[in-house]
């Protein structure tokens, strides 16, 4: 298969599992994953040591398929790893291997099964639709930012901010770069103020 069959075939299979499993909304949790896991067969071990690069492995031997995955990862991340070796188990042979920035192909359809698994694209074009932004009318970055941290933090979606810049980029949202650059966390904060468990009292 060329580059764009592989990354659409894993696109297609993430919608697939998504039907299997009932996952249908814009927000996939860590107990959904760890059913999907469970019902694989996959056996998912936690490892307690911070890697510079490595943030999971899948290896498929004589004792069955396992993903390990270092546990102190947040939510996001740690899902969207979990997602990615979901891919290697159910398209790929052998062992694999998340690593970041790596630029193989079968890795790069990993990452688009698991944003697909994640939060699919056609959830995504419809909710920035929702919130005033849609391709056909180009605005402003302001709009657009404002526009993804609504819908991050009203649909809960776990596919993180880097995962939603990078696909806001590439469907032409905003110009390269524009949206992976922004430091999310500070401007949400300066929009909606700290989260109240990092807000400090006198």
């Amino acid at each position: 298969m060329s580059r764009s069959q592989t990354y659409a075939h894993a696109k297609a299979e993430a919608l697939q599992v998504r039907e299997t499993y009932g996952i249908d909304g814009p927000s996939l949790k860590l107990q959904q994953m760890r059913k999907i896991y469970k019902h694989q067969g996959i056996d998912l071990i936690y490892w307690p040591f911070k890697l510079r690069v490595l943030r999971g492995a899948y290896i498929c031997d004589e004792d069955g398929p396992t993903v390990m995955v270092y546990k102190k990862l947040p939510d996001d991340p740690k899902l969207f790893t979990l997602a990615h070796e979901l891919k290697h188990h159910l398209i790929d042979n052998g062992a694999c291997s998340t690593v970041d920035n790596s630029s193989d192909v079968r890795e790069i359809a990993a990452e688009v099964f698991a944003a697909e698994l994640l939060l699919p694209e056609a959830i995504f074009i419809e909710e920035l639709h929702q919130r005033g932004v849609s391709l056909h009318q180009p605005v402003g970055l302001e709009t657009v930012q404002r526009a993804i941290i609504d819908l991050k933090r009203e649909t809960g979606t776990t596919l993180s901010y880097a995962g939603l810049s990078k696909r806001g980029e590439r469907l032409g949202y905003a110009a390269t770069g524009s949206l992976i650059q922004t430091k999310w966390k500070i401007l949400e904060e300066s929009i909606y103020g700290k989260p109240f468990h990092r807000q400090k009292y006198a």
